[in-house]
């Protein structure tokens, strides 16, 4: 089979529900990957494990946090909000 190019790749995400992916890596323990509107954040540079994931909001209503939780270094448990 003959591979997609870049219309017939955009053309199928569009109808299969697809998204593109960014990633902006912010050190070498940490990064923020988009997803259409979905942003997940993931830090381990102080060893907590930090999660957060949110939705961004249409007309500039700021964010809406879907999952946040980190690792309690004195418990080592794991806590969300």
């Amino acid at each position: 089979m003959k591979p997609l190019n870049k219309k017939q790749q955009k053309e199928l995400s569009q109808i299969m529900g697809w998204h593109d992916f960014k990633i902006d890596q912010r050190s070498t323990h940490s990064a923020f990957i988009t997803m259409g509107d979905v942003t997940v954040y993931v830090d381990n540079s102080t060893n907590e494990q930090i999660v957060d994931v949110w939705q961004d909001q249409p007309l500039g209503w700021g964010e809406k946090y879907i999952h946040r939780s980190w690792t309690n270094p004195k418990t080592l448990k794991r806590e969300q909000e």
